[in-house]
């Protein structure tokens, strides 16, 4: 779980996020690389690109996989709540801002939108896989969170009936 206060970057870090949204809008619109060409995947393909993002976001600020990664930009601490932990920015200049990008799944996605929209330009095929399988779990994931969320209360019920069992008993 991310944490809601972020450190507020300096003169230094909104330079280099704005060099680097220049860097990737630039590679985007490059002459000879045009939006058309992402626009002409599948309609299916698209269809999948929002929940595709979505996914991709999400599990770089906070899946097992991108663990490594949070470890070199981001500091994990426990959550004051008492409930999971707060992913952080860590470091200054580039290492804070890039710890900022993937803290984030809102962040995370949005960067992940133009690397997604970059390499379904340079590479369609590719990109078609990586957005239709990341599309497709972006899609169940709600489903699976009801399931766990069906799951977890059939539980507590069975544990709330077993201990009125164990009263009524004298156990």
């Amino acid at each position: 779980m991310t944490s809601m206060s972020r450190s507020v970057p300096g003169k230094r870090e909104y330079a280099i996020l704005i060099g680097l949204a220049a860097v990737f809008l630039s590679l985007t619109y490059y002459e000879g690389i045009h939006i058309q060409k992402f626009l002409a995947l599948p309609w299916y393909v698209l269809l999948f690109y929002p929940f595709a993002v979505s996914r991709l976001g999400k599990a770089i600020s906070s899946d097992v996989i991108f663990i490594w990664l949070q470890k070199i930009f981001c500091k994990v601490t426990p959550s004051g709540t008492g409930a999971g932990d707060e992913i952080d920015p860590t470091g200054s200049g580039f290492q804070w801002v890039f710890g900022n990008l993937i803290a984030c799944p809102i962040c995370a996605g949005t960067w992940s939108a133009e690397g997604l929209m970059l390499l379904a330009i340079l590479s369609p095929g590719w990109a078609s896989a990586i957005i239709l399988v990341l599309g497709a779990i972006g899609i169940a994931e709600p489903l699976i969170r009801l399931n766990e969320l069906i799951f977890w209360r059939g539980r507590c019920a069975r544990e709330e009936v077993g201990k009125c069992e164990r009263e009524r008993n004298g156990r």
